[in-house]
């Protein structure tokens, strides 16, 4: 599977027990996209495996955060229910 990420395509394959990427073998896609990025990722919607969108607009593209700046955060998430901030 591949992902370009800031302009350069990332290639992970599937080996037994996980996954080979830039030489290592790694147990999980979200490690990998770990490596890549410096930042937590779900590892299968990084590669995308899953969809890249929650509740209607979220979504990442290339690094950056792609936030609809007309609805509060609060609305992106179903789950969300109690009033912020949370303790």
């Amino acid at each position: 599977m591949s992902r370009e990420w800031n302009g350069i395509t990332q290639r992970a394959i599937v080996v037994d027990g996980g996954f080979l990427w830039d030489g290592t073998r790694y147990d999980s896609l979200s490690a990998i996209a770990f490596a890549i990025t410096g930042t937590r990722w779900n590892g299968p919607r990084f590669f995308g495996l899953r969809d890249s969108t929650v509740g209607g607009g979220m979504g990442r593209e290339g690094g950056k955060s792609v936030v609809p700046r007309d609805r509060p955060v609060r609305d992106l998430y179903s789950g969300l229910d109690r009033e912020w901030p949370l303790p």
